[in-house]
């Protein structure tokens, strides 16, 4: 095993944990919210993955920033739901049941979107159990593709 490799997944590991200490402190209802109000979900997933992502690449494109800042912008955009939201929404005042739904949302949506990869890390940890996923796409389509340059 490579240093690079165990860094990955010490760092997997322990957004695994901070996920699962959150999800022992929630409700299945409230990890359940946004799957009941549907429209609340489409709109969250469209603004999380669709319009943050094309405001980006419209700033990139239109404003002359340096490189770097236009890729802090991309990654930014791109970046799932940190985990600690749910007590930061709850203390300015928000639903904490929202933010954990849309981390949830969140989750299964990069679970599905990513079945090749999740499949690659479990050949390389060694921890392979025969499992395959059919009908899943090459790993060069599961990454969003975007370039910042004008």
């Amino acid at each position: 095993m490579t240093p690079a490799l165990l860094i990955k997944l010490l760092i997997v590991g322990s957004m695994f944990l901070v996920v699962f200490a959150l999800g022992l402190k929630v409700s299945p209802g409230s990890v359940l919210y946004l799957f009941r109000h549907e429209r609340l979900l489409l709109k969250s997933v469209l603004a999380m993955n669709i319009i943050m992502l094309a405001l980006v690449v419209e700033v990139g494109l239109s404003v002359s920033l340096p490189l770097p800042i236009k890729i802090a912008l991309g990654t930014l955009a791109v970046s799932p739901v940190p985990p600690i939201l749910p007590f930061q929404q709850e203390k300015a005042g928000g639903s904490p049941e929202y933010s954990i739904g849309l981390l949830a949302a969140s989750a299964l949506i990069f679970a599905f979107d990513n079945l090749d990869g999740n499949h690659q890390m479990l050949q390389w940890t060694g921890a392979g159990l025969g499992a395959r996923f059919h009908g899943s796409r090459p790993a060069h389509r599961c990454r969003t593709r975007m370039s910042l340059r004008p």
